[in-house]
């Protein structure tokens, strides 16, 4: 009869750094994935944003007759510019 394999025993000093490198590697994974949400959250106003001026900004039909009526804020620039800010 065949005697069993002792386990392997491993040094010491490589444990804690393995434990460490471990410990890093579930915070950066952890803090990834709570990142994500908010990336995305920005991501989706900066879109949203984006649409309503080309919607209602200076160059479309909506803000061209904003500057025809004379619509223009001032101290932000051109009236051209800024009139759809109101």
């Amino acid at each position: 009869m065949r005697r069993p394999e002792a386990p392997i025993r491993r040094e010491a000093s490589t444990m804690p750094l393995r434990r460490t490198a471990s410990r890093l590697l579930q915070l950066f994974i952890t803090g990834a994935l709570a990142a994500l949400p908010l990336a995305a959250t920005v991501a989706i106003f900066w879109w949203a944003a984006s649409l309503l001026v080309r919607w209602l900004g200076p160059d479309s039909l909506f803000g061209g007759w904003m500057v025809a009526l004379g619509l223009g804020a001032w101290g932000l620039g051109s009236a051209d510019r800024s009139s759809w800010v109101i």
